[in-house]
């Protein structure tokens, strides 16, 4: 089954200019893994007890612009936190949560 492409627009405000050019840099790294076929975890360190207080909002197509949020369940997949307090996020567990989601809804 094919997934459907959406465009999203991402705005952080609040972010200190190191931490966005980190940031741009995660997402350039992203970017070029896609255009090279090429599957790998990536890792941002978020310093949240140092200068990493950033306000995100994110929309998605012609959506409303809104606050980010987690994913409804994603918390509590197994293995998402490592034992080493990473989060690991593999996408295809939010395909798997929408299609759980999907086949308990009543048609």
């Amino acid at each position: 089954m094919a997934r459907k492409s959406v465009n999203m627009t991402i705005v952080v405000r609040n972010l200190p200019e190191h931490e966005a050019l980190a940031l741009e840099s995660f997402l350039a790294m992203m970017q070029k893994l896609g255009k090279d076929g090429s599957s790998r975890w990536l890792a941002f360190y978020a310093d949240g007890d140092g200068t990493c207080r950033p306000w995100v909002q994110v929309q998605i197509d012609e959506g409303e612009m809104h606050d980010a949020k987690v994913f409804p369940g994603l918390e509590a997949v197994d293995g998402i936190w490592t034992r080493s307090g990473e989060f690991r996020l593999d996408p295809d567990i939010i395909a798997s949560l929408r299609n759980q989601t999907s086949a308990s809804k009543p048609t």
